[in-house]
């Protein structure tokens, strides 16, 4: 037994070594035209969709805390009194019975509310109509996305990115 957990440790540190050397990119030719085109950016608390536009930018706002409806909790009240039986169903190696006292003992049927949107933060770049040579990407290693495009010979770059120590999302033009 120890030699298979040791043996699939040190596969799951090649496998997981073999992706550290990727290139790993997203990228596109056009601006995003729906939400689920849009790069995602985010710190684990705020988030941000970059839909890459020219000569208006949308940026789809996300924040952790907002939800629609009001606050509840979807635990039953004397609920611990069944955490004796659910460990001893899981040390005697019975999980689905354990998780379906969990299901049937634990929980209401109430489901968490609907997550929202901040909402979107829209930027106009004036005279930027008619642009070329136009890239977007999303560097998955660096967290960065960027937009680039030429205006009459001129180049322009936009990233964006989240800090989470500082916990801001930056946009460097």
């Amino acid at each position: 037994m120890m030699k298979r957990v040791l043996y699939f440790a040190v596969a799951l540190c090649l496998w997981g070594a073999s992706f550290a050397e990727q290139d790993l990119r997203l990228w596109y030719k056009q601006p995003a035209k729906i939400w689920e085109e849009a790069l995602p950016i985010g710190n684990g608390r705020l988030g941000a969709m970059i839909y890459g536009g020219v000569p208006l930018e949308e940026i789809q706002l996300n924040e952790d805390t907002l939800w629609g409806g009001a606050p509840h909790n979807n635990y039953r009240e004397g609920a611990s009194k069944y955490l004796p039986e659910v460990r001893k169903l899981v040390f005697e190696g019975k999980t689905k019975e354990a998780a379906a006292m969990i299901d049937k003992e634990f929980r209401t049927p109430q489901n968490g509310m609907p997550y929202h949107s901040i909402g979107s933060l829209f930027i106009k770049f004036e005279n930027q109509d008619n642009f070329t040579d136009y890239s977007r990407e999303l560097d998955i290693s660096n967290a960065l996305a960027t937009t680039e495009y030429k205006v009459d010979g001129v180049s322009y770059k936009r990233e964006i990115f989240s800090s989470f120590k500082d916990n801001v999302i930056i946009m460097q033009i």
